[in-house]
C-alpha cells in the first residue's frame, strides 16, 4: 500500500489488494483479532465492517478469527457485520480438577520453600498439604462435587480459603490443639472443608437466584421442567428450548427471547451450576447430554421460595414453575 494517499478509497484499496494477490495465488491471509470487544466500540466497528466488506467480494482467500471472553458478544455486533460473519462458534472451557490440584500443590511448595517460612511452619505446611491431598479427609470428594456442579477454579480457591480460615480461627480459639495438628489436624480440616461444603449448598444457589432476572427464571424453569417431564437422566437444550416455546406460545408472554439469548443465559445457568454439562466445550449439541446441577427436589424448592420474595415476576411463570397448565 502506499502511505502516501491516505484519502485512498476503499475500491482502490479493493483493486490493489486483488492486484497483489492475483500475483500470489499461493498467499492465504489469516486476521485475529484478540478481545474483539474492543473493536466493537460504536465509534471502532467501522473497521471490522470495511475488512469483512472488502474481502466478502475478492477471491483472496482468507479467515476472519476474534476471540472474545464475553458469550454474547455476538449481539454488540452492528447489523452490518452480523451479515457478514459465518456465526460459527468454538467455545472453550477446559478447566480440569487436575490442574487446579496442580496449582495447589505448587503455592504449597513455593511457601515451604520460602526464606521467611520458619521449620515449625514448614512441618505444619506438609502436613496440611498431605490432608489436602488425602481422599479419606474429603477434600478431594468435596472438590470433585463442586466441580461437577460446574463450579470454577474461581469458586475451588475461595472454597478452601474459606476453609483455611475456619481451620484457623479453630486453633486461634483454642491455641493449645495446634501441639497434636499431626493426630487429630485432618479431623479438624475436614469439619472445615464440610462447613464450606455446606455454605455452598444452602447459600450460594439461593443468592444468585434472589438476584436472578425473569430472562433468567425462564431458562432455568425451561430446562428444569425439560428434565421433569422427559422422565430421563438427561436433558437436552433442544428439549429445554422446546419447553420455553411452549411456555411463550401458552401464556403469551411479552418478554420474547431470540434462540441467541436463551443459548447465552442456557451456558451461564451451566457455568452458575444450575445444570450440568458433560461435554467441557458443546452445550448444545442435540446429543450432549445435560442434567440438573442440583438435586431435582432442592432445586424446585429453591426457585419455588425466590419466585414467592421475587415481586417483579409474573404469575404465569410461576405457574410455570410449578409444571401446571393455566
Amino acid at each position: 500500500m502506499d502511505n502516501s494517499d491516505k484519502q485512498i478509497l476503499a475500491h482502490e484499496m479493493q483493486a490493489r489488494m486483488e492486484q497483489y494477490f492475483q500475483s500470489r495465488p499461493e498467499v492465504s491471509v489469516l486476521f485475529i483479532l484478540e478481545n474483539v470487544e474492543y473493536y466493537v466500540e460504536n465509534s471502532k466497528q467501522s473497521l471490522l465492517y470495511k475488512i469483512l466488506d472488502m474481502l466478502q467480494y475478492s477471491k483472496i482467500k482468507f479467515a476472519f478469527i476474534g476471540t472474545s471472553q464475553k458469550i454474547d458478544i455476538i449481539d454488540n455486533f452492528e447489523k452490518r457485520i452480523k451479515s457478514r460473519f459465518s456465526h460459527r462458534q468454538i467455545l472453550f472451557y477446559s478447566e480440569e480438577l487436575s490442574t487446579f490440584q496442580e496449582c495447589i500443590d505448587d503455592t504449597i511448595t513455593t511457601i515451604k520453600r520460602s526464606t521467611e517460612t520458619t521449620k515449625i511452619g514448614e512441618e505444619f505446611l506438609t502436613e496440611l498439604h498431605n490432608f489436602i491431598k488425602d481422599e479419606d479427609y474429603g477434600c478431594t470428594k468435596i472438590f470433585q462435587k463442586l466441580f461437577e456442579r460446574g463450579k470454577d477454579y474461581e469458586f475451588l480457591c475461595r472454597t478452601l480459603k474459606i476453609a483455611l480460615s475456619h481451620l484457623n480461627s479453630t486453633y486461634k480459639s483454642e491455641p493449645n490443639k495446634i501441639s497434636t495438628f499431626k493426630q487429630d489436624g485432618g479431623t479438624f480440616f475436614k469439619e472445615s472443608l464440610k462447613y464450606v461444603e455446606n455454605l455452598s449448598t444452602s447459600n450460594d444457589f439461593k443468592t444468585i437466584l434472589s438476584k436472578m432476572p425473569e430472562a433468567y427464571y425462564i431458562v432455568l424453569v425451561s430446562g428444569m421442567n425439560s428434565y421433569r417431564n422427559c422422565k430421563l437422566d438427561y436433558f437436552t437444550f433442544s428439549l429445554a428450548y422446546k419447553e420455553y416455546i411452549c411456555f411463550r406460545n401458552r401464556k403469551q408472554e411479552n418478554m420474547n427471547l431470540t434462540k441467541d439469548t436463551v443459548i447465552k443465559i442456557f451456558i451461564d445457568l451451566i457455568n452458575k451450576g444450575f445444570f450440568k454439562s458433560k461435554s467441557n466445550t458443546d452445550y448444545i449439541s442435540v446429543n450432549n447430554k445435560v442434567v440438573l446441577g442440583i438435586e431435582e427436589n432442592e432445586l424446585l424448592d429453591m426457585v419455588l421460595k425466590n419466585m414467592e420474595k421475587h415481586g417483579n415476576l409474573s404469575d404465569n411463570l410461576k405457574i410455570f414453575a410449578n409444571n401446571k397448565s393455566t
